[in-house]
């Protein structure tokens, strides 16, 4: 099945891109919580798994984006495993969803003050644009998957061919053979 770890290398570009315009963490996980891209203290976290229940897993299974803006009294943060120890000011959950299944979450991490502020007071916009970015992700997974149903059924029509007890060839625009089937190579001993 195809995930986005496939795609973590253009995942990670656009985490980046995201941080560049809007200066502030990205975290990027898949549908199973592990992070497969990231930016600032994310980097280092990349492949590791969100354990616990999280506003991520919360994205995730309902197919909706989720605005902290205040951890400490949040209803989702109340059941994160790791509250006593959160450093963050505020979040930003947007789900990466291709043709109706979830794939995994964009965040937005605020820690501090003004990130906070920021995601705080422009969220219906930040969340347009985090929409548009999970939506790249999607065209990019849609490509990604059906490159593999193309290759899938490109083998299939070889060991077909293959199985055949006829000589079969193939040639290209020039005339030069470019394929040929198991019987082909045994009768011409290639």
């Amino acid at each position: 099945m195809i995930t986005l770890k496939y795609i973590k290398d253009e995942i990670q570009k656009i985490a980046e891109a995201i941080e560049a315009v809007l200066e502030i963490d990205v975290t990027i996980v898949d549908e199973n919580l592990v992070r497969v891209a990231g930016t600032g203290i994310y980097v280092e976290k990349i492949g590791k798994k969100v354990n616990g229940y999280s506003a991520f897993k919360k994205s995730i299974i309902e197919q909706s984006n989720i605005l902290i803006t205040d951890p400490s009294c949040n209803e989702i943060c109340k059941e994160c495993y790791s509250r006593s120890d959160c450093r963050e000011f505020s979040e930003m959950c947007c789900p990466i969803v291709c043709e109706g299944k979830s794939y995994g979450v964009i965040g937005l991490i605020a820690f501090d003050s003004e990130q906070a502020d920021r995601i705080n007071k422009d969220h219906e916009n930040l969340i347009n644009f985090l929409g548009k970015m999970a939506d790249l992700i999607s065209n990019k997974l849609k490509a990604q998957i059906k490159a593999y149903e193309l290759e899938l059924e490109k083998k299939k029509l070889e060991t077909l061919l293959d199985s055949m007890d006829k000589a079969i060839v193939s040639i290209d625009v020039k005339g030069n053979i470019d394929r040929y089937n198991s019987k082909f190579k045994e009768i011409f001993k290639l």
